[in-house]
């Protein structure tokens, strides 16, 4: 595999890694969001309503003590009578709603055993007002006697009930805070296999070109040294450094080639010189030999051209004495 196929793939897992991380991330994170926006908008409205119930049920004992207290004039034991009822029914409508939106069991009984109290709490009251109407002088007197102390247990279950609330918050926020470094801890250990996982493709390939270019170091230092063209780089990878190597090689096997053609030329030329220094030395050797011939033919060429000249002159010597004889046998006349 090429490096530059290595390296895109280290990009891609990289990209994908991230997005990876991310969609973890997102999912994770949106899924705490959504459950803390689910339960704490759930609980926030509990807590709120057993709130609420706590506020009427003030109101409702400040009414009785209005009452008792300024209840003697009809117009307005009237009025804070009225109030007293209005809460105590806003009280009893809120429980219903407050059973409703609450699914913990434990809670559910808590609010049937307030509003059991609650409800024995309104006879309780009504049983002190016959007896607050009774009365001839001193009415708040016997009608606080008559109540004394029956609201302390119905505010302490609904003081309870608010505290149960409130606890249940605090452990639903540390539940969610909990899942919240579960999804952190996922992402982190996510990324973290991630830039593990690329960081390992990065390390391998480093080394595989490390030892790539070592290996090619090698084989130079081995091919300088020895002089030995004919020995290949070896080639460990078929990326574009074993590419390169490849290339190398065959330069280097096509210069043994040429070196070894040249040295044969070489050869061939000194050879080819010796042979035209033998034929120099038997050319000059065959040309002093002809100048010898041709000297030597000068030579006889003049004797013979001296025996011609003597033979010519001593022809006609011989015709002289030829023709004297003649002459004197009278065969030839003589003519002067």
């Amino acid at each position: 595999m090429q490096i530059k196929q290595k390296l895109i793939i280290i990009n891609i897992g990289a990209l994908i890694g991230m997005l990876l991380v991310v969609a973890i991330a997102m999912v994770g994170y949106g899924s705490v969001l959504n459950k803390t926006i689910e339960s704490s908008q759930v609980t926030l409205k509990q807590i709120d309503k057993a709130r609420s119930i706590q506020v009427a049920f003030k109101k409702q004992v400040q009414e009785w003590k209005n009452i008792l207290l300024r209840g003697e004039k009809a117009e307005k034991y009237e009025k804070y009578f009225q109030n007293f009822t209005k809460q105590e029914e806003k009280i009893n409508q809120e429980l219903e709603e407050l059973k409703l939106i609450t699914d913990n069991p434990k809670i559910v009984t808590m609010i049937d055993d307030f509003s059991a109290s609650h409800k024995t709490l309104g006879q309780q009251y009504r049983q002190g007002l016959v007896a607050y109407n009774s009365a001839s002088s001193e009415k708040y007197k016997v009608g606080d006697k008559a109540v004394d102390g029956i609201d302390r247990a119905p505010t302490d279950k609904l003081d309870a009930l608010v505290e149960v609330y409130q606890k249940e918050y605090t452990q639903m926020n540390d539940a969610l805070k909990l899942e919240a470094i579960k999804v952190k801890t996922l992402i982190w250990s996510a990324a973290l296999l991630i830039i593990g996982i690329l960081s390992g493709a990065i390390i391998m390939i480093t080394k595989s070109i490390v030892a790539s270019v070592k290996i090619a170091e090698e084989g130079c230092e081995v091919i300088v040294r020895t002089k030995e063209l004919n020995r290949p780089i070896p080639i460990i990878n078929n990326d574009e450094i074993g590419h390169v190597l490849g290339h190398v090689n065959k330069l280097i096997a096509e210069m043994g080639s040429a070196i070894i053609s040249s040295k044969k030329l070489a050869t061939e030329n000194a050879q080819i010189a010796s042979d035209l220094t033998d034929t120099s030395a038997l050319i000059s050797s065959n040309t002093h030999e002809i100048t010898s011939i041709i000297t030597r033919t000068n030579a006889s060429s003049k004797e013979v051209s001296l025996l011609l000249e003597s033979s010519r002159h001593q022809s006609k010597k011989q015709v002289i004495v030829s023709i004297m004889r003649m002459r004197k046998l009278k065969v030839l006349p003589m003519r002067y």
